[in-house]
């Protein structure tokens, strides 16, 4: 792929009496061929999450609970031990004269699954209904808080 292309790609989740069901497709081309697609289906039994993160962000949040606020851009993050990801970078000290190696500090996060969906991009719709599937998500783990509300 060239740097700058723009990629397409669709990703569904279904949520049953007992798994996550997580289907991705991508746009996939070995040295500049003709198109192709990759894609992934992994089914992910419920009690296996160790976590279910709902990250929103509001407009108006002194207006919240009326019609003048709703929830502009969410973030669904499920974990249930498959991916870690690693955040690094150089450590430092207050010392700004100071050229000593201090190593790295950083996160291990566990990231098996991120979806993104903002009101400009997917429409209003479709950011409640990720808020929704979260909360329906989080209540069938058993993990995180109920969101529903907050739209």
């Amino acid at each position: 792929f060239l740097d700058d292309a723009l990629h397409r790609h669709l990703t569904v989740l279904a949520l049953t009496e007992s798994r996550l069901v997580v289907g991705h497709t991508d746009e996939h081309t070995i040295d500049m061929g003709p198109m192709q697609a990759a894609s992934t289906v992994e089914a992910v039994a419920l009690d296996r999450f160790t976590s279910v993160s709902l990250s929103r962000i509001v407009s108006h949040p002194e207006k919240f609970g009326t019609k003048a606020s709703r929830v502009e851009e969410a973030w669904l993050t499920v974990g249930w031990g498959t991916v870690r990801r690693t955040d690094l970078e150089p450590a430092g000290c207050g010392d700004p004269d100071c050229d000593a190696d201090h190593g790295y500090t950083g996160t291990i996060a566990a990231e098996d699954l991120m979806v993104r969906m903002s009101s400009a991009a997917d429409g209003v719709e479709n950011v409640t209904r990720l808020v929704e599937f979260a909360a329906a998500l989080q209540r069938r783990t058993g993990i995180g808080s109920t969101t529903a509300r907050m739209r």
